[in-house]
């Protein structure tokens, strides 16, 4: 799974990034400050477009537990089986 690994690493990166914009210090010149959960949409609309069209359904409170259980560590797969069960319990 190294996208995956790759993935959370980079959402890593720019949750610490965001943590030092908070804290007041400074981001590095060039360092992007992209949303994490924005990260993982994009990636899910590339890689996994029909999940991607489901979870954009779902209601945003929804999405933000989906979001959280991939950042902690969840498959991309198990990601995918939550969203379609959120899915199916939100109609």
């Amino acid at each position: 799974m190294a996208h995956g690994d790759a993935y959370l690493e980079a959402i890593e990166q720019a949750a610490i990034r965001a943590g030092q914009q908070q804290a007041g210090k400074p981001e590095e010149p060039g360092s992007g400050s992209e949303d994490p959960q924005a990260m993982f949409e994009q990636y899910l609309k590339q890689r996994y477009q029909g999940s991607y069209l489901f979870y954009k359904r779902l209601p945003a409170r929804s999405q933000k537990e989906v979001f959280h259980e991939f950042e902690n560590g969840a498959s991309i797969d198990d990601v995918r089986k939550t969203i379609m069960e959120r899915f199916g319990h939100s109609r």
